[in-house]
């Protein structure tokens, strides 16, 4: 997830990507874990990134590759009910 955000952040593409999930950073077990189980959860394109924040190391989740904000909210009704 992590070298697909890389790839997302180097194409120079535009578009819309949807952040479905901000949790703790427990470790790499922990949040490589939870990372996997929202890939399983969607068909959509996963990236993850790592940050440092006032509250501590956090994960941040990101689905899909949408060229409009329509077609990325229109997304969002098909995801997960957990997401």
């Amino acid at each position: 997830a992590q070298h697909a955000l890389a790839r997302w952040q180097s194409a120079g593409t535009r578009g819309y990507t949807l952040q479905v999930a901000a949790f703790r950073d427990e470790g790499d077990i922990a949040s490589d874990a939870a990372i996997a189980r929202i890939a399983r959860s969607v068909r959509l394109p996963v990236a993850a990134m790592r940050e440092a924040g006032g509250r501590g190391p956090r994960v941040l989740v990101f689905v899909g590759e949408f060229p409009t904000a329509a077609v990325a909210r229109r997304a969002i009704d098909h995801l997960p009910a957990p997401l």
